[in-house]
């Protein structure tokens, strides 16, 4: 007999467990089944359904709760938020909530989803460790958790998941070595776990995957070297492996890769570098390189962007002379080490920073041939002589930094032509002479520093009564003289504004104005300003405003210590005029309160008939003039076709209203229903209905009826009734389960731009008037103009609306089809946007930032010809100047060649596989 195994469960224990689980089904059955009684086990599809929501059970928060308010039982597992379910046998196959707040931890029941292809919760803040379940799932091909706060180590069990091709653990806590196992991952080509606490071999684990593109390991503690197997991985096109604990030498090997697009190794900077000709990104910032640059670097001809900030190199300025034949070179960043001697003029055309090195001599004139560049930054350096009058030449220009050098001699005036310029920094220099007041045609500037000078004379007049919306502005420590110009006071619409006018020789009264503007910064200190200090906004906020060394002023919070104002006696004058004013006022006021009061009287009678005459109407439901709708509605019909204007029912919420769906006389309708308690809510109403009457076009959403009636509580209601879009958002098909092939789309955005053509062209409205937009596969995209990330630039800087705003919001959205990224995505921070990130990659590098299920339907080399002429399209409607992007017209062209390209590339395909 063999003995008894005490470690095993007793068989009453086995049978309470069972008897729990069954239970727990029946309980399922009973609160979800509609047939109250009926129970039966649960099918393959019914233990999905019960798998997902023992995964809800582990999510907490109230917003996720919210996110996941579908899953429940009464709608079909497949159609719930996040869930994708695989054609005919509705398992299952996909679980995609990035981005959705989900906190808690991963359920291990995620295991028994055994047809799940792709799971993504990324950008969310789940913590707990990562399921060893995850490693049932053996057709699994893409696992994403990055960007939350997962703790443990990596599941080594995730090596049976052999389909695997993307794996992203990135920005977490993870901790432990890259299991040894994953060498069985032969079809991984994405690997990043960045940002974690990981150690052990740096390429144990990952030595023989030769089908690798990306390898992301920077921000770790990996240990040991670089192997010289790395010269295997052929296909490799990005290597991030910065800021760890290597030793040794980097393999001559690695300098074979071909395909190498991206290298950030930030430990070594070796000649053979010069061999990866494939290179566009070399990033070497940040660490405590020495020695000097290799003189190879100008072989890298398709080099994109080198970042050599920060180190401890050595060398002579002109090494960038070096780099002339680096022809695609447009970010150069060479701040912050010890380079020296004169500035060469053979320099990039885009965007140069060589700040913060000991380069001497003068700013050469040459540099105004650089027509292109856009950013200049040459602070903390060693430079003498004046500012060159030529810069004014450099017309794309946007930033100019020069303080804390050695230049001397005027402003020129000419700086005033760079229209584009929006940052301009002289500080901690040794300019004299006043202020040009032609720098108020830098229409775009945002801040604006001159501190630490010795400029004279007052703020020049118009300086600020331009169209340029200041949010910095620093004159601290200069000479200058005279009143604060009232023309800042029009700023009030601008946020976060700092003002540092210190250390000068200003007088007058303390700006009352100032205190309207939203400031987080005002310093006044060591002027002569007098008189009343205000109360109020950011003079009651001490820390935020300074005040001291003005020995005349007076009044203020009690915090500033000032002493009180004494009000002077009045002149005898002024004395018998203000009684002859105040006997006037005794006959004025009684006669014009009379008078208000009869006003009022007749108002409040017309309106209360006014009221009564629109009760009597029977529909109570006013269609606008001009509008041919199809029949009258009454708040009572919306109330019901909405179900009460449920929550279940809402589609959307907006600046001026909700949108909700509903059925009415039969027909599936969605109702806009307005928000009159925001500020213009009404006129939006009225606006829209006056577009609304004129439109006529097929890609824009047709209007049913409009209602202007009363609610149940007699408040005033206004709702507009359009047709249903029955597919949704573009929203839900870009970031949703479903997915759209690269032939979709470009007849999304054709179908969107014949709408805009027809708005702009042909249709006798005001333009960017945020009507609803429909193509040819019916997907709706509202309100363009007016979210954040969509709205062009100089709307943030108080521009009125306009047709080249409109071609901005269609660009980003152009950009967001072929990327699958919206505007908002975590990536896009400090100066990183959409245009930007897109606009990197142009003309041949594309392929890098397409949305990767275009490859599902297309070769690669179609998806990267077409895709790329796109996103040619999209950067150049999104330019930052309105009068660099391109026009509707030429646009609809591009886009139209895009699509007979496809089409063609297509058929070919066809053709030679004898389809």
């Amino acid at each position: 007999m063999q003995p008894l195994n005490t470690k095993q469960p007793s068989l009453p224990y086995i049978y309470e467990q069972i008897l729990s689980l069954f239970l727990a089904v029946v309980v399922l059955q009973l609160t979800t089944s509609n047939a109250i009684g009926r129970i039966s086990f649960p099918s393959e599809k019914q233990t999905d359904s019960i798998t997902l929501l023992r995964i809800k059970n582990e999510i907490v928060g109230s917003f996720a709760q919210d996110v996941l308010s579908s899953w429940n039982g009464s709608f079909h597992h497949c159609t719930w938020e996040g869930v994708t379910c695989e054609h005919g046998n509705d398992r299952v196959s996909a679980l995609d909530l990035s981005s959705k707040g989900l906190q808690g931890t991963i359920s291990p029941f995620i295991g028994n989803l055994t047809f799940l292809v792709r799971i993504w919760l990324s950008n969310n803040s789940l913590k707990g460790k990562i399921p060893n379940e995850l490693g049932r799932l053996v057709r699994l091909m893409d696992l994403q958790l990055d960007n939350n706060t997962i703790t443990g180590e990596i599941p080594r069990n995730l090596s049976a998941c052999t389909n695997l091709e993307t794996l992203s653990f990135a920005l977490n806590k993870l901790e432990g070595n890259l299991p040894l196992e994953f060498i069985s991952l032969s079809k991984l080509n994405y690997l990043a776990v960045h940002e974690n606490l990981l150690t052990g071999p740096l390429f144990d684990a990952i030595a023989n995957l030769t089908s690798l593109r990306t390898i992301s390991y920077s921000y770790n503690a990996f240990k040991g070297t670089i192997p010289d197997s790395i010269g295997k991985m052929q296909n490799l096109n990005a290597l991030k492996i910065a800021e760890n604990r290597l030793s040794g030498v980097v393999p001559i090997s690695l300098f074979n890769l071909s395909s190498l697009h991206i290298l950030d190794l930030r430990r070594s900077i070796p000649n053979s570098l010069s061999n990866l000709t494939s290179l566009t990104i070399l990033e070497l910032g940040f660490n405590n390189f020495t020695g000097s640059v290799p003189r190879h670097l100008g072989y890298l001809q398709n080099l994109n962007v080198l970042l050599l900030v920060y180190n401890y190199l050595v060398d002579d300025i002109n090494i960038i002379s070096s780099l002339v034949n680096c022809t695609q070179l447009e970010y150069l960043d060479v701040l912050g080490n010890d380079f020296r001697g004169s500035l060469p003029t053979s320099v990039t055309n885009l965007w140069l920073s060589i700040g913060v090195n000991p380069i001497s001599g003068t700013i050469p004139t040459g540099l105004s041939n650089l027509i292109n560049l856009e950013h200049l930054d040459v602070d903390n350096s060693e430079f003498t002589g004046t500012i060159p009058s030529d810069l004014g030449k450099l017309r794309n220009l946007e930033w100019l930094v020069l303080s804390s050098n050695r230049l001397t001699g005027m402003i020129p005036s000419s700086l005033g032509n760079i229209t584009r310029l929006s940052k301009l920094y002289l500080g901690e220099n040794r300019l004299q002479g006043s202020i040009p007041s032609s720098l108020s045609a830098c229409k775009y500037m945002l801040t604006l520093s001159m501190f630490n000078n010795r400029l004279t004379g007052a703020l020049p007049e118009g300086l600020f009564s331009g169209p340029a919306k200041f949010i910095s502005l620093n004159f601290s420590g200069n000479h200058l003289e005279g009143s604060i110009p009232l023309e800042i006071s029009a700023y009030s619409t601008l946020i976060l504004i700092s003002v540092d006018l210190s250390r000068n020789n200003f007088s007058g009264t303390v700006p009352n104005y100032f205190a309207r503007l939203p400031m987080v910064y005002l310093n006044l200190s060591n002027n002569n300003f007098e008189g009343n200090v205000p109360i109020i906004g950011v003079y009651a906020k001490l820390g935020v405003v300074s005040l001291s060394g003005n020995s005349r002023l007076c009044g203020g919070i009690s915090k500033l210590h000032l002493p009180k104002c004494i009000q002077q006696k009045e002149p005898k004058k002024r004395q018998k005029t203000r009684r002859r004013m105040s006997r006037a006022l005794q006959l004025i006021v009684p006669i014009t309160c009379s008078f208000v009061g009869v006003v009022i009287l007749t108002t409040v009678l017309y309106l209360t008939c006014l009221r009564k005459k629109k009760r009597s109407i029977s529909s109570g439901s006013v269609v606008m003039e001009g509008m041919k709708a199809l029949f009258k509605v009454s708040y009572s019909m919306l109330f019901k076709a909405t179900d009460g204007f449920s929550t279940e029912n809402l589609l959307g919420t907006g600046s001026f209203g909700s949108v909700f769906k509903g059925i009415l006389m039969g027909k599936m309708v969605a109702v806009k229903v307005f928000n009159l308690q925001h500020r213009g809510g009404s006129k939006s109403f009225l606006a829209e209905c006056n577009a609304l009457k004129n439109i006529r076009h097929r890609n824009l959403l047709g209007i049913i009826t409009a209602c202007s009636s009363m609610d149940s509580q007699g408040n005033d209601f206004k709702a507009l009734v359009y047709e249903l879009m029955p597919n949704g958002s573009l929203e839900r098909w870009l970031c949703g389960p479903g997915h759209l092939i690269l032939l979709q789309r470009i007849d999304i955005a054709i179908g969107v731009a014949l709408a805009i053509n027809y708005l702009h062209h042909d249709c006798e409205i005001p333009p960017s008037s945020s009507l609803n937009l429909k193509t040819p596969i019916k997907v709706v995209q509202q309100e363009l103009r007016g979210t954040v990330g969509y709205a062009a630039p100089e709307y943030g800087l108080g521009s009125e609306a306009s047709t080249d705003g409109d071609i901005y919001s269609f660009g980003i959205l152009l950009l967001e089809l072929m990327t699958g990224k919206k505007p908002t995505d975590s990536i896009f921070k400090d100066d990183l946007n959409l245009h930007l990130y897109a606009k990197a990659v142009l003309p041949d590098q594309v392929l890098h930032i397409v949305d990767q299920t275009l490859f599902e339907n297309d070769e690669i080399i179609v998806v990267e010809e077409i895709a790329a002429s796109v996103v040619q399209v999209g950067v150049a409607c999104s330019n930052h100047l309105p009068e660099d992007r391109m026009g509707i017209t030429k646009v609809i062209s591009k886009l139209r060649a895009a699509r007979d390209n496809l089409i063609k590339a297509r058929q070919s395909r066809e053709f030679e596989r004898g389809e």
